[in-house]
């Protein structure tokens, strides 16, 4: 585990244990670096403000003419540095709000994992209530091995293959506390700037209540994946959920059958690619057969599995049986209908 005694990051008992290890400190306690004036955290300097560290707030610019072995505890702030190699931040005790360069230190989730390397290392444990995190950029933050629920996600994770489908996002979180998504593994959605503008969670017991998805709540829906669409391959497949398109080229998740402006103009972006919609393959019920006819009435393009393949739900359960990350997208291409031959096709398969 690389330099894990040296690493700490954002929650509140780490913080916490930061402010103890540095309270005995009589000569400057704390670095804070970001990028400039408009990239320095006022939650941050009133945390620093309200326990009484003595700190320096350093900009970019000045990273080359600053000795830090006078600090016993550096913060590095958010956003994207010209030189991060700079940052000491393997020599000395660091705690990182940095969501751009953990690549580059080394500090990535598996560097400081806890776990067995079959286990997923991405997963966020917000605490919503902690005051320690409001207001203060998104960080990369461990899991808490010993939490039941936690471990319990980590294997639906793990079962489900989310930790290595080829197009996964790159992080996920689990919320223990949050009133409508507590204890569910929740999919971040990101827009080609790579922000997170929207969510999903997923309920991982099966006693939980429906519904199984979740949406962030007052937010137009996103798609999914959306920015790693790659403009050498001619089609877009729309899929219904985030899962099934973590494991598709070019598979966008919908969050459903109806589209958003947001999700229209984000489609639009890319107007020499085709179109085709992917679905849950149980057609035998009538909740999914209709979902089907209709898209295929309205002239969409729509993939329709073939019968050697009636036996799986959806992709992520072909995934799981055969153990790939990445499902074939020539067979999604090979069987794709429109208008009545899909809908003729569609009724042999119910016989």
């Amino acid at each position: 585990m690389k330099n894990r005694k040296h690493k700490v990051l954002l929650s509140l008992v780490v913080v916490f244990l930061m402010f103890v290890t540095i309270g005995s400190v009589v000569a400057k306690d704390i670095a804070y670096i970001t990028r400039g004036a408009s990239y320095t955290d006022p939650a941050i300097i009133n945390i620093l403000n309200n326990a009484n560290y003595t700190y320096d707030v350093i900009y970019q610019n000045d990273l080359s003419l600053i000795d830090f072995s006078k600090y016993s505890v550096i913060i590095v702030g958010e956003g994207n540095f010209n030189n991060p190699s700079l940052i000491p931040v393997n020599q000395k005790n660091s705690v990182i709000f940095n969501s751009y360069h953990l690549g580059t230190w080394g500090w990535t989730g598996r560097s400081v994992s806890t776990k067995a390397s079959n286990y997923p290392s991405e997963i966020y444990v917000r605490d919503s209530e902690s005051l320690i995190t409001q207001n203060v950029p998104d960080a990369f933050i461990p899991y808490y091995k010993d939490n039941v629920i936690v471990n319990h996600a980590l294997k639906f994770i793990s079962n489900r293959r989310l930790d290595t489908a080829k197009y996964r996002p790159k992080t996920l979180w689990i919320s223990l506390k949050d009133f409508s998504h507590k204890n569910r593994v929740v999919i971040p959605f990101y827009d080609l700037n790579n922000q997170i503008i929207f969510y999903q969670s997923r309920a991982i017991f099966d006693e939980d209540s429906p519904p199984k998805y979740k949406s962030k709540t007052g937010a137009d829906k996103s798609l999914f994946n959306i920015e790693k669409i790659e403009p050498t391959h001619d089609k877009i497949y729309k899929i219904e959920g985030p899962i099934d398109a973590s494991f598709v080229r070019n598979g966008v998740g919908m969050c459903g059958l109806n589209t958003t402006e947001l999700q229209q103009n984000q489609l639009r972006n890319y107007p020499f690619h085709e179109q085709v919609w992917v679905l849950d393959n149980d057609i035998n019920t009538e909740e999914v057969y209709d979902k089907y006819v209709k898209l295929l009435e309205s002239g969409e393009r729509v993939f329709i599995w073939p019968i050697e393949f009636k036996k799986f739900k959806d992709i992520n359960e072909v995934c799981q049986r055969y153990k790939i990350d990445e499902f074939p997208h020539k067979l999604i291409d090979n069987n794709i209908y429109e208008g009545r031959a899909g809908i003729l096709r569609l009724a042999s398969l119910r016989l």
